[in-house]
């Protein structure tokens, strides 16, 4: 799909959807397991809430925010997206936080020039399979470049993103069991790790801090497991869904590291860090 296109798709659901999960995925249970993700992440890293300042761009109808934002209380939250019906989406749901100094505005992460002009940079970038939506490596390129300017000194740049690799991982697996193979929305470009890994390190010349397949188990059950016994059906509202997800959840929690589920989720969690 072209850019335009993809655009008016997310411009499309978030009228259709409004305030809605479904404006922004198909699985509410992988948004749990998304902001309990990106929780942990700014958690390991931040010392003290007391002046810290989140960005995150593809910010859609504000969910990751707002679910943040009662986590962190005390933490200063910018949200962007480039949909304007998500950006007015979001902005509704801000008086739900009277507390909290969350705001929201329309930007683009291929031209963050403006927004850097008029803001300070941040300790903490935040995307949430923002880059996908991007149609070409060239581009996702230029848009990591956008939110590695917008870091400050030792900031650190959380990104969930699709990966190919562990896509692969997955389809394997359904093809073990006669499924067939899946492939990405039209609107999505699922990256390279490799490529990503080496350009952020090498041409961005930020830090490597970690990655984590942190759903894989979930999406082992949603796109393997009950597809096979259901007939190929991918059931999003099945019950054992907000089992697995309560479950991770909790091996999350109490550190049990003990515990691999393997490399079966398309999202996958990076945490860079500018260096000083």
């Amino acid at each position: 799909m072209e850019l335009n296109e993809i655009r008016d798709h997310w411009n499309s659901l978030a009228k259709k959807h409004g305030l809605d999960i479904k404006s922004t995925t198909k699985t509410p249970t992988i948004k749990q397991l998304e902001i309990d993700a990106l929780a942990r992440a700014l958690r390991t890293f931040m010392s003290d809430e007391q002046n810290v300042s989140v960005l995150e761009v593809g910010c859609g109808n504000g969910h990751n925010i707002f679910g943040l934002a009662r986590i962190f209380p005390n933490v200063k939250f910018l949200g962007l997206d480039y949909s304007e019906e998500m950006i007015e989406a979001a902005r509704k749901l801000m008086g739900e936080l009277p507390s909290c100094e969350l705001n929201f505005e329309v930007g683009d992460v291929l031209d963050l020039s403006e927004f850097q002009r008029r803001r300070k940079q941040f300790d903490f970038v935040i995307t949430d399979r923002l880059l996908i939506n991007l149609n070409s490596w060239d581009l996702q390129c230029e848009g990591l470049r956008q939110l590695a300017s917008c870091l400050k000194p030792n900031g650190l740049l959380v990104l969930i993103e699709n990966f190919k690799r562990t896509y692969g991982n997955q389809n394997q697996a359904r093809s073990l069991l006669g499924l067939s193979e899946r492939t990405p929305d039209p609107y999505n470009c699922f990256i390279d790790e490799a490529l990503f890994e080496m350009f952020i390190q090498e041409d961005l010349n930020l830090e490597l801090i970690g990655s984590e397949n942190f759903a894989s188990l979930h999406d082992l059950l949603l796109y393997v497991l009950l597809p096979h016994a259901y007939d190929g059906k991918v059931m999003y509202d099945h019950p054992l869904m907000e089992s697995v997800t309560k479950l991770l959840e909790k091996v999350y929690k109490y550190g049990l590291t003990t515990f691999s589920f393997g490399t079966f989720g398309q999202n996958n969690l990076y945490l860079f860090k500018r260096k000083s």
